[in-house]
């Protein structure tokens, strides 16, 4: 039996669309997996912080958006987060 229009639960009704943020330096071991992970969101932004090893490309060839962000010293991550979000152009997912 179908719901009344009135009951219908929000995500029944609305569609949106979500951004997963990935912060990277030397992550090419684990990227992959990471990525995979995420299948379900509709962007992923991968922010490397100048990685030495394949990381940039596997996420390229993964389809990640991909942003090099090198911060001068000290690295702080909190600003590498914030930089990344105002790249996103979907709602985000991010871990703490």
């Amino acid at each position: 039996m179908p719901l009344p229009p009135l009951l219908k639960p929000y995500f029944f009704t609305t569609t949106m669309s979500c951004s997963a943020i990935i912060l990277t330096k030397n992550e090419a071991v684990n990227l992959n997996r990471c990525m995979n992970s995420l299948d379900w969101c509709q962007e992923i932004l991968v922010i490397d912080s100048g990685s030495t090893d394949e990381t940039v490309k596997i996420a390229e060839f993964l389809g990640a958006k991909i942003f090099i962000n090198i911060q001068p010293p000290p690295f702080i991550i909190s600003e590498q987060r914030n930089w990344a979000l105002k790249h996103s152009s979907n709602y985000i997912v991010t871990g703490k």
